[in-house]
């Protein structure tokens, strides 16, 4: 599975699953980490390109 599309069904779990706050705290981290290994690896404030992905 490419990076996009585990991003894409993270998101549409977060959309659309029941999820408990435990469950929902572990894909929403798992999202982050996604989208700072998508992000450029010369980027000063990797949490401000996770925000950019991220909407």
């Amino acid at each position: 599975m490419s990076r996009i599309d585990h991003i894409a069904e993270l998101r549409a779990e977060l959309a659309h699953c029941v999820l408990t706050k435990r469950e929902r705290a572990e894909i929403e981290a798992e999202l982050r980490s996604a989208l700072l290994a998508l992000a450029p690896s010369d980027d000063s404030a990797p949490e401000a390109a996770c925000e950019a992905y991220a909407a």
